[in-house]
């Protein structure tokens, strides 16, 4: 505070000498040589002495680069709100024009769309056909007709002779390892 008191004192002082006021302002940027501020000098004398030294500086308007504007390396001065304006943002669906509904007349005078194209061939569809069919006839064994039978019965069904297979193939050795390893706990507990 005492610097910049004691730098408006040198402006003020140095104005009344011939240099004038830039060497007011080449002695203000070194506060090094500073006068110290007497500590009971009076809060009017400060006042005035900046007034005077706020009309000492008071540069033309046109010559002051406001702070919306930026001087490029050119030279030319750019205006940042103009920089600033962030782009409208584009939409992101378009609007459908619309469209005039075309009259039935016309629609019935429209040729019709070709068949889609066949996925498989006709020899892949015949076999796929008579396998469906087989399956057809073959059904009726495994569920009566007007029986009503639930999904759970007709698994049962499907189910018996896959289980009776491998029961008929590991029963037998099953059995016969069970058997074994009981006879061998309880002739441990009589030893």
């Amino acid at each position: 505070m005492e610097e910049i008191l004691s730098s408006i004192r040198r402006i003020i002082s140095d104005e009344d000498q011939p240099g004038g006021i830039g060497a007011g302002v080449s002695t203000a940027a070194s506060p090094a040589k500073a006068d110290p501020v007497p500590a009971g000098a009076a809060p009017e004398q400060f006042d005035e002495a900046v007034m005077e030294a706020e009309e000492a500086l008071d540069l033309e308007s046109e010559d002051v680069l406001e702070l919306t504007q930026i001087v490029n390396e050119d030279g030319t001065v750019t205006d940042i709100d103009a920089l600033m304006q962030e782009p409208e943002p584009e939409p992101v669906f378009e609007r459908e024009t619309p469209v005039a509904a075309t009259p039935p007349a016309a629609r019935q005078r429209a040729e019709p769309a070709p068949p889609p194209a066949a996925i498989m061939d006709e020899a892949t569809a015949n076999m796929a056909a008579a396998a469906l069919n087989q399956l057809v006839v073959e059904m009726p064994k495994y569920i009566g007709v007007g029986q009503g039978l639930t999904l759970e019965e007709i698994t049962k069904e499907l189910l018996r002779p896959m289980l009776k297979q491998w029961l008929d193939a590991h029963l037998p050795g099953t059995v016969e390892r069970l058997v074994r390893e009981e006879i061998a706990r309880v002739s441990r507990l009589h030893n």
